[in-house]
């Protein structure tokens, strides 16, 4: 389903295109979702000892700071930023 999202927006007229992929969002969320609390745990875990470190949990502000700094930077054409390009971008 995201790819093809992801495939549609791109042939948006839009002179600037920002897509991000984070991989397991982190915070606080109104209702707690069991599997994603393990997920977490888990490649929290792994990511201790240096492993999966593409797919290690963000924080969903450091997602939006991300995604406000893609925007005022407004390159022309489409950008696709995986986890690590994302936390640069952010700052």
């Amino acid at each position: 389903m995201k790819g093809e999202l992801e495939r549609d927006v791109k042939k948006l007229p839009f002179k600037s295109i920002n897509i991000l992929q984070p991989s397991l969002l982190h915070g606080d969320r109104e209702q707690e979702r069991f599997g994603e609390k393990l997920g977490y745990t888990v490649l929290n875990g792994l990511n201790t000892i240096g492993l999966f470190r593409k797919y290690r949990a963000i924080e969903a502000q450091t997602v939006a700071l991300a995604m406000i700094n893609a925007g005022l930077q407004a390159l022309n054409g489409v950008h696709t930023y995986a986890l690590d390009e994302i936390f640069n971008l952010a700052g």
